[in-house]
């Protein structure tokens, strides 16, 4: 596990970002350093390469790249950002438990999908 860069947005309360250039740089790290541990262990990938690999994240970390090229559009917005608070609020006109039956949960900036509709509405790149 590597730590990555906090990033808290001074000008706006509540923002809260990573680089998703640092995150991976920071994945690679530890595969490297898998495949380090993996050879000292006498286990050579090239005679046995890895077939699969599981990663995980914060969850309802949001990020948005484009799928030709793998450069990201945006910095990644981490599960605890609220800038799409006002979204949530919108979503279920001002009752949190407005979808609470369908999903077991309250509409909050939270999740995902408010991140991603943020993410359309602000990033231009994104609009075309």
């Amino acid at each position: 596990q590597v730590e990555h860069t906090q990033i808290y947005l001074d000008a706006h309360a509540g923002w809260h970002e990573h680089d998703p250039k640092e995150i991976w740089e920071n994945v690679r790290e530890c595969v490297d350093a898998v495949g380090q541990a993996l050879k000292r262990k006498g286990i050579n990938l090239a005679d046995k390469p890895l077939v699969g690999i599981g990663i995980t994240n914060q969850r309802e970390t949001t990020l948005a790249w484009n799928k030709k090229t793998g450069v990201p559009y945006y910095n990644a917005i981490v599960w605890d950002d609220t800038r799409t608070q006002n979204i949530a609020e919108q979503i279920g006109q001002g009752d949190q438990d407005a979808l609470r039956e369908q999903t077991g949960l309250p509409l909050a900036s939270y999740f995902a999908g408010t991140k991603v509709k943020w993410l359309l509405d602000n990033v231009e790149s994104l609009q075309s």
